[in-house]
Parts: C-alpha cells; sequence; structure tokens
C-alpha cells in the first residue's frame, strides 16, 4: 500500500477503534441525530401532516448530517490525539495534514452512511418517506459532505493554532452554517445581511437542491460547483498555513 494511503488509513482505523472502545461514541450516530430528526417530524406533523413538509424536512435532516459528520470528524480526530496526550507521538510521524484530513473524511462517510440509513428506515415506516430523486439526493448530499470537510479543514487549520482555544468550533461551526443554508426553509425569512452571506455558501445551493426535489426551491448549478471548489480551496488553504505557523511558532511541540 502507498505510505501516504497507509497514514491515511491508520486515521480511518484510530476512528473505528475509538467508536468501538467507548459505546457512549455511538450516540453521535444514533441518539443526537434521532433526537434532531424526531423534534423536526413530529412538529410538522402536528402542525400540518403534510406529506410533502415530512419529506422537505427529513431531506433537510438529511443533508444537515452530511455536513455535521464531515466537520466534525475532521476536527475531532485532532482533538482527539490532544486529549489524549499523544500529539507527540503523531507528529514524530511523517504524516501530513492532507492526510489527517483523508482518513477522517472517510470515517466521517461511513458514519453519515449509518445515519442516513436509520433515518431512511425509520422514516419510511413511520411516514412513508422515500427520496423523490435518487440521483439529485446524491449529487446534493456529496456537495453537503464536500463543504463539511471544507469546514472541517478551516476548523482543524485553527486547531492547529489556538488548541483548545478553538475547540467550541468544533462542535458548533457545521450547525451554525447549516442554519444559515436554510435546511428546510427559504432563506429569505433570513435577516437580509444573512441572507447575503448564505448566498456565498455551497451549502445554501445544495439545500436549494434537495428542495426542488420536492417542487420548493430551484438550483444555480453554477453557484454550487463554483464554491463548493472555493470553499475546499480555503479550507485547505487555512489547514496548511494553521499547520505550518503552529510549527514555526512552535505551538505544537510545546502543545505535545
Amino acid at each position: 500500500m502507498n505510505s501516504g494511503l497507509l497514514r491515511a488509513y491508520s486515521q480511518l482505523y484510530k476512528g473505528g477503534k475509538l467508536l468501538f472502545k467507548n459505546p457512549f461514541r455511538w450516540f453521535d450516530v444514533t441518539v443526537w441525530p434521532l433526537i434532531l430528526l424526531f423534534s423536526l417530524t413530529l412538529f410538522v406533523s402536528f402542525v400540518g401532516n403534510d406529506p410533502r413538509l415530512v419529506t422537505l424536512v427529513v431531506l433537510g435532516v438529511m443533508g444537515w448530517r452530511a455536513v455535521y459528520h464531515a466537520q466534525f470528524e475532521v476536527a475531532n480526530n485532532y482533538q482527539e490525539e490532544f486529549w489524549s496526550n499523544s500529539l507527540t507521538h503523531l507528529f514524530i510521524t511523517p504524516i501530513r495534514p492532507i492526510e489527517m484530513v483523508a482518513g477522517a473524511a472517510v470515517s466521517g462517510f461511513l458514519k453519515f452512511v449509518i445515519v442516513f440509513l436509520m433515518y431512511y428506515v425509520l422514516t419510511f415506516f413511520l411516514y412513508g418517506f422515500v427520496v423523490p430523486d435518487i440521483g439529485i439526493f446524491l449529487i446534493a448530499a456529496l456537495a453537503l459532505f464536500v463543504f463539511g470537510l471544507s469546514l472541517g479543514m478551516i476548523t482543524l487549520g485553527l486547531l492547529f493554532l489556538f488548541q483548545s482555544e478553538a475547540f467550541p468550533l468544533s462542535f458548533s461551526m457545521a450547525d451554525v452554517f447549516v442554519l444559515i443554508s436554510g435546511a428546510y426553509y427559504p432563506v429569505s425569512v433570513l435577516p437580509g445581511p444573512v441572507q447575503a452571506v448564505a448566498l456565498l455558501l455551497p451549502s445554501t445551493h445544495a439545500f436549494n437542491l434537495l428542495k426542488s426535489t420536492v417542487g420548493m426551491g430551484s438550483v444555480d448549478w453554477v453557484a454550487l460547483l463554483v464554491l463548493s471548489v472555493v470553499w475546499f480551496g480555503i479550507g485547505y488553504a487555512v489547514t496548511m498555513w494553521g499547520f505550518h505557523q503552529a510549527k514555526k511558532t512552535g505551538k505544537l511541540v510545546r502543545v505535545a
């Protein structure tokens, strides 16, 4: 196996071992996603019981988890090393930041698949939910996952620089950006300045793509593609900049 792939796999392997070592970690792919899902679907069922609204909410929540698992896994991969005082062992290896991101990305993708399947089975039997257009859904989910990786790399770069002071970003960044993006509501309900910010996020256009499958949105394909590339580039640049700045100032060594 290529040495770079092997180092990336080491991060995936570590994530798997940690998941099975502590049952509480399964809450991230079971309990918390279910609380999010049912808090919304039960409310929608109560106020109107419109199958189209239920479908919209389920699609939005699925997209939300795509962003969350991509972003959080990249950031948490580093935090686990910090909490276990293992940064010294990590950074004496030749592992590169992009390999850390790659391994965490696969781990995050697998967790998203678990959540997606759980959501799909439950909502199918409880609400008769089906994905209206599987092709469009896959494109939107991929775009949202890539945006989550972009946010994860931004978070990782800030973690390199600010260490534990940046930890709150790991637990909040994805959710804040999803709320701005209009996961299951139009961005027109947001304050004017926030709407302007939302249009600069690929996630907004990806959620519009999901909404379009139930006739509640239209998508700007060019904006979706261009913004996805731009944000991914920003994420990569912030990760590399934060890593090299932390090495230059000795922050990684002092923390380790």
